[in-house]
């Protein structure tokens, strides 16, 4: 095996894909900067609503989902 060959089946450190749904795009976008500091974050989807969150669900299936949900009710 050359050391090439090594190299590539040695597992490197986890790679990690998240979805951040969230409703106010200021904290939002806040989340995602601060994520793609993140060594190990990969790749970042996000939005504002559970209907496009489903999309990107079913899309994309991140390892991470972050999100605050009022459970569809508004008081």
């Amino acid at each position: 095996m050359t050391r090439t060959q090594a190299a590539a089946t040695v597992p490197g450190p986890a790679r990690t894909s998240v979805l951040v749904v969230l409703e106010n795009e200021l904290v939002r976008c806040g989340v995602t900067t601060l994520l793609r500091t993140v060594p190990s974050v990969r790749d970042i989807w996000a939005c504002s609503g559970p209907v496009a969150a489903r999309e990107l669900l079913a899309e994309h299936r991140p390892d991470i989902v972050v999100c605050h949900g009022s459970g569809g009710r508004r008081s």
